[in-house]
């Protein structure tokens, strides 16, 4: 199950705007931001947790040019078969991402910020579409591209193996929940997160009736209407 992580705006030792890259090759670009976010004093994780574990932050590098899906985590079948979306990798790895863009024409990062999805509306559309895609994959289907009936999301087969199967999310579909985590976010309360000193600007919960929770459930409800039709 993903842990309950506070939330973060933003990493105050984070990767830089204009900060220079190596042209990309296959991974080096996601390995070279985990480097830097190490040197920057956050440490690193691997396998199923996020990869800044301390803070439930997950980190994903893209080009700004691409538009193929984008893979959250990766599973084996018999994993699949007995892990329900809450204790998978794939919930554990989409709650909050440390999204870093880059234009590779030019070697730099173009923008890095933090997107939160745990949005029970965002959560919700991604378990449908894991849990329709593990029935299908339960009931053996072993096809390249396993597809749910509804929700977000889809299971591809790894090119280099026949037991190993990666959860992506479309382009498309991805630029959408950012747009949502990014509108819902300003209502959210949230604050600045440093893992080498002191948390900044915590804030009391929002009670259930106030206008502020309302506003933000209602913003939610309307972009899922839009986005997710």
């Amino acid at each position: 199950m993903a842990k309950k992580a506070f939330k973060v705006v933003r990493l105050t030792n984070g990767i830089k705007v204009g900060t220079k890259l190596p042209k990309q090759y296959y991974g080096n670009i996601g390995f070279k931001a985990e480097d830097m976010l190490l040197e920057n004093g956050y440490t690193m994780s691997s396998g199923s947790e996020p990869d800044i574990a301390a803070l439930g932050l997950e980190v994903k590098t893209r080009n700004e040019a691409a538009t193929s899906a984008q893979t959250i985590a990766t599973m084996t079948l018999n994993r699949i078969i007995a892990t329900p979306y809450e204790n998978s990798p794939i919930c554990a790895k989409i709650q909050q991402q440390y999204r870093i863009k880059y234009d590779n024409d030019i070697s730099e990062v173009t923008s890095a910020e933090v997107y939160d999805f745990s949005d029970p509306i965002i959560q919700g559309k991604i378990k449908l579409g894991y849990e329709t895609a593990r029935s299908e994959i339960s009931a053996g289907n072993k096809s390249k591209y396993i597809c749910g009936t509804a929700g977000i999301g889809y299971f591809e087969k790894k090119s280099n193996s026949d037991n190993s199967y990666g959860f992506r999310i479309s382009d498309s579909c991805m630029k959408n929940l950012e747009n949502q985590s990014q509108t819902t976010k300003k209502f959210a309360h949230i604050f600045d997160c440093d893992q080498k000193s002191s948390i900044i600007g915590v804030a009391l919960p929002v009670s259930v009736g106030s206008k502020k929770s309302r506003k933000r459930a209602e913003i939610s409800a309307e972009i899922n209407s839009t986005l997710f039709s």
